[in-house]
């Protein structure tokens, strides 16, 4: 009788355990979306790709177009606002364009920061490029740095939703 006790007491106590890592997890901050809303699309004609931005984006980030890397390179620049105004940084990531179609991660068209090839067609190579130094206010107080920092840490989502248009 005693060993059937210690076994439900046994089998209750990991049901009891098991139940607890199953709750809803805090989102990262930053990267809450309303359900079903939609992201916001960015289209590049010119270059002929388009983007995907979190709606917790909104109003925080800025684009440069027609930014000449060289005479025969295109490339956007994505920038936090807030930073930018006011500290004349706040890059956040480029997508270039430019030709040749030899490139690979291994020996990327940029070769300081972050620089995953994104498409290669019709003679070019998409990718893109991120800062190899610090773009942010380092104070811990700052909340310009504090939410540069939190899009930072989505780049790759962003990154990651590159599309050619048809």
């Amino acid at each position: 009788m005693k060993k059937n006790i210690l076994c439900l007491l046994f089998l209750a106590a990991i049901f009891t355990l098991s139940a607890c890592g199953t709750g809803n997890k805090a989102p990262v901050p930053g990267t809450e979306q309303n359900p079903g809303a939609s992201p916001i699309i960015y289209q590049n004609e010119q270059m002929g790709f388009s983007l995907e931005f979190p709606t917790s984006w909104e109003g925080k980030y800025s684009v440069e177009t027609e930014v000449y890397i060289s005479a025969a390179d295109w490339s956007v620049e994505i920038f936090h606002t807030a930073t930018r105004e006011e500290m004349g940084a706040g890059w956040l990531f480029n997508i270039a364009c430019t030709p040749g179609e030899d490139y690979t991660e291994d020996q990327p068209p940029v070769m300081a920061g972050w620089c995953p090839i994104l498409a290669q067609t019709g003679g070019c190579t998409y990718y893109a490029f991120t800062p190899s130094g610090v773009e942010y206010d380092e104070d811990p107080a700052s909340a310009a740095g504090k939410e540069y920092r939190e899009l930072y840490d989505q780049i790759d989502i962003v990154i990651s939703s590159f599309k050619l248009l048809d």
